[in-house]
């Protein structure tokens, strides 16, 4: 798929940063979102990213999630 799709769940933070790093910790692709509830649902187009393996890191500014991605 050219989509990930992103959800979660947050209390307290405004913003959300993701960001994209190839296997060196290089950052791809960064997005900047503004909370406006609880609940956070995004889709991120990764399309123009090289087949290989990623990770994805979240942050909302106290908690960071890293979750590995795999374009085939």
């Amino acid at each position: 798929s050219d989509v990930v799709n992103i959800e979660l769940s947050l209390e307290g933070a405004d913003h959300l940063s993701i960001r994209v790093m190839d296997v060196s910790g290089k950052t791809v692709m960064q997005v900047s979102e503004e909370k406006t509830s609880l609940k956070y649902e995004g889709r991120i187009d990764v399309s123009n990213l090289a087949q290989g393996v990623y990770m994805i890191e979240v942050s909302d500014g106290r908690y960071t999630a890293l979750r590995r991605l795999i374009i085939e």
